[in-house]
């Protein structure tokens, strides 16, 4: 009995052993066949993702300005008008602590013009080791010239570091490059879109202190230029009884309810009233209208 079950042991290991050898070598080539797969795959995927590369490269070349593109972010930048003296500098320097500094001059090759310059720096250096001073120098020869080089270098300073705050202090310098760098920031309003938040730092001899303004200082003088006398009235009237109707607005100014409308639809567009109701409309001063009307009517 034993004799005859042995062969067929024999038969069933050695069959066993050729299932074992098949399915290494069958597993051997099915793992090259799934790494040549895996290998081909990944040079697809970088093929695919380099041609979006370039094509988003040339997407980037064909429509955008890349002058335009922002590569630094500032948190403030001071732009300061400088003559001989650099106390007011530092005093804004102090002040705002900010991460650039303009010093804009009309005589930089002046004596004492670079031993005020030379001073800041060595103030900046000492108070604010990670801030940048730079000198902007503006002829003014021509004054159209230097408004123009004012104009891009301020536009300049926006649209590459867009700072957060913008501070101007004009408490030195030539009367003429404070009046032009002013000018400027009017200038800018015009051609850039978004604004940093403006501030203007001001040494006054009377009181012998430093003022400071806001961005409404700006929205003043670009909204004065377009008030006529009748407009006034019509912010008088507000700033007296505080809201009324467009009916009654026409009573008290004795005028043609379509005029008083359109002077009303006119001063709601620079933003000087606002309408808080819809039937009957009733119109009221803005923010901004009350001070103008304060300033203007009293």
């Amino acid at each position: 009995m034993l004799a005859c079950v042995s062969p067929w042991c024999c038969v069933v290991d050695l069959v066993d052993v050729l299932f074992c050898v098949a399915c290494l070598v069958c597993f051997r080539y099915v793992f090259f066949l799934c790494s040549f797969a895996l290998l081909g795959l990944w040079l697809f995927v970088l093929l695919v993702s380099g041609m979006f590369s370039c094509l988003f490269a040339c997407f980037l070349l064909r429509y955008i300005d890349m002058s335009r593109v922002v590569l630094l972010t500032v948190s403030s930048c001071v732009v300061a008008t400088l003559g001989f003296d650099w106390r007011h500098v530092v005093s804004a320097v102090t002040r705002y602590r900010p991460d650039r500094i303009f010093l804009v001059t009309a005589s930089v090759n002046e004596p004492r013009v670079r031993s005020a310059v030379e001073e800041i720096r060595r103030f900046v250096e000492s108070a604010l080791p990670g801030a940048g001073v730079e000198v902007v120098d503006v002829d003014l020869s021509s004054p159209y010239d230097a408004l123009a080089r004012v104009v891009g270098f301020l536009r300049g300073v926006v649209e590459g570091l867009r700072p957060s705050v913008l501070v101007f202090d004009l408490s030195g310098g030539p009367r003429l490059l404070v009046l032009l760098v002013f000018t400027g920031v009017l200038f800018l309003r015009c051609v850039v879109g978004d604004l940093p938040e403006l501030r203007f730092f001001v040494w006054c001899e009377v009181t012998g202190q430093y003022h400071e303004f806001g961005c409404e200082f700006v929205d003043f003088l670009n909204v004065v230029r377009f008030l006529t006398c009748e407009r006034v009235e019509v912010l008088r009237v507000l700033l007296e009884r505080g809201s009324c109707t467009l009916s009654t607005l026409s009573d008290v100014l004795g005028r043609d309810a379509s005029t008083v409308a359109r002077q009303v639809r006119f001063l709601a567009e620079l933003g000087l009233v606002e309408y808080c109701g819809s039937r009957p409309r009733v119109v009221r001063l803005s923010e901004l209208g009350w001070v103008l009307a304060r300033l203007l009517c009293t």
